[in-house]
């Protein structure tokens, strides 16, 4: 039975030697194709100096005079508009009239609440700029659950947009003497930008009486470019007055 033995040893020495011989001589194969992961070739592709993203959300000042519904008009420039180009900023506009944080204006829009999930999904950003509350007013006097309304939205923007800069600009009110309504909504405005790590900005005198169209609600635009000047001088100047440090969230 020995020389099974020793003829089952040789084989497997002769087997083995066959191996190395096929690995040293054989041509190698090509390597399996590289796949990269998910959104990794947009991200290495892109530049790194491209333009920094900018969401502007608000109602009837941020839409323009010639803008009749949601979609908006491009026939004028806006303050976000005018704004982004001298910052250097790419403009994403979400602005519908006569809406607010609390109000819509008939089919077709929505409160802030109620647009903050379709604005996440279209629009990246590393600054978010909210402008709105005018609307909130019912005969002078401001609407229940606004407050709770303002401090809801703006948390929930902290979480959709973590990374951004988010300023709050207060409800604007052409002129110098607002009504009670929309003093409150502004202290309301500037508490729950406190309580959510938001900037604050105080809008009182940016829009004149003369700067608005003959609506009676639009910024003319030589108002539009007033206000676009004010929002520059905010992000140029962090000791710009009415603007309050960002507190922690």
């Amino acid at each position: 039975m020995s020389w099974i033995r020793n003829a089952g040893a040789a084989f497997l020495v002769v087997l083995g030697l066959s191996v190395i011989v096929y690995v040293l001589v054989a041509p190698p194969k090509d390597p399996p194709p590289y796949t990269s992961p998910p959104g990794f070739d947009e991200a290495a592709s892109a530049s790194p100096s491209a333009q920094p993203s900018a969401l502007f959300v608000g109602d009837d000042y941020l839409a323009g005079a010639r803008n009749d519904g949601p979609a908006g008009s491009d026939d004028e420039a806006t303050f976000a508009e005018l704004a982004a180009d001298q910052l250097g900023w790419v403009a994403n506009v979400d602005a519908q009239n006569g809406t607010g944080y609390t109000i819509k204006a008939g089919d077709g829009t929505a409160a802030f609440t109620g647009r903050l999930a379709a604005d996440k999904k279209a629009f990246s950003a590393g600054v978010v700029v909210i402008s709105s509350g005018r609307h909130d007013l019912e005969d002078s006097e401001l609407r229940e659950g606004y407050d709770d309304a303002v401090r809801a939205y703006f948390r929930d923007v902290r979480i959709a947009y973590p990374k951004a800069t988010v300023v709050a600009l207060a409800p604007f009110w052409p002129g110098s003497d607002p009504p009670q309504g929309l003093i409150d909504a502004r202290l309301a405005v500037k508490e729950a930008a406190a309580a959510t790590g938001i900037r604050y900005v105080n809008t009182q005198g940016w829009v004149a009486e003369s700067a608005i169209s003959s609506d009676g609600s639009h910024p003319t635009p030589a108002g539009q470019k007033a206000i676009a000047q004010r929002v520059v001088a905010v992000f140029k100047h962090a000791s710009t007055p009415g603007v309050s440090p960002s507190p922690s969230a």
